[in-house]
């Protein structure tokens, strides 16, 4: 009678297997390199302090002029279309490029395209992006570089920037994996230390019988002969 009592506290702690049924096919993310949009200008100050933008996109020239880099700053992020602005900076006696990036509604300057690019890197998914320049249409590709030693950034190609991203999500794909089977095992703990325990006291009483039934043979009362005479 031991055994089938076993079985029947195995059977009772292990979990409700419902049938299989035909999985549904999530479709496919469609994998794509971010892009930001960049357009040129001069910057140059004007004898009277004030500040002068000069663009010359699609052989339109157009000129502004601001009362400080505050106000510049403010005009460039109401431009939803342009993201990075490559400025030819003549308010010093050397010239020099500068570059400022629009993102969320705000201008950032920064001095060279290595800040710029560990910006834009910095938001993006798997450090891989695309410089779509306005002026001759064409697109540049930028990753960081890899390797253990390597530093900064290098321009790829639109191939080498799509496998990079491949990489990267099937790297991201396993890692979510790992982590669901691990958090199966950890909700599956408590049922299989409930199992282990109900079947060591079964092994314990299968193999100790003469125990069990002198504990049982303990727990029974005997009658008082004091209790029966006073009745």
């Amino acid at each position: 009678m031991i055994i089938p009592r076993i079985l029947t506290t195995l059977f009772s702690v292990l979990p409700y297997q419902p049938k299989e049924v035909a999985s549904v096919q999530q479709p496919e993310v469609k994998l794509d390199v971010p892009i930001e949009t960049l357009s040129k200008a001069i910057l140059d100050k004007q004898s009277n302090g004030t500040l002068r933008l000069m663009i010359d996109r699609l052989e339109i020239p157009e000129c502004r002029i601001f009362n400080s880099e505050k106000s510049l700053d403010l005009y460039l992020s109401t431009n939803q279309n342009i993201d990075i602005w490559e400025i030819q900076d003549k308010r010093e006696a050397f010239p020099r490029t500068i570059y400022k990036y629009h993102t969320w509604d705000k201008i950032y300057t920064y001095i060279n395209k290595e800040e710029l690019y560990r910006e834009i890197s910095s938001g993006t998914e798997h450090g891989v992006f695309c410089i779509n320049n306005l002026e001759n249409k064409e697109n540049t590709y930028i990753q960081k570089k890899r390797g253990w030693f390597a530093y900064g950034f290098e321009e790829i190609s639109r191939e080498q920037a799509m496998q990079t991203i491949i990489e990267k999500e099937a790297s991201k794909d396993t890692w979510r994996k790992g982590y669901a089977i691990g958090m199966v095992a950890l909700a599956a703990a408590p049922t299989v230390y409930g199992m282990r325990n109900s079947l060591a006291k079964g092994w314990k009483n299968w193999t100790h019988p003469e125990q069990t039934f002198s504990n049982s043979f303990l727990n029974v009362r005997m009658p008082n002969p004091m209790e029966a005479k006073s009745r």
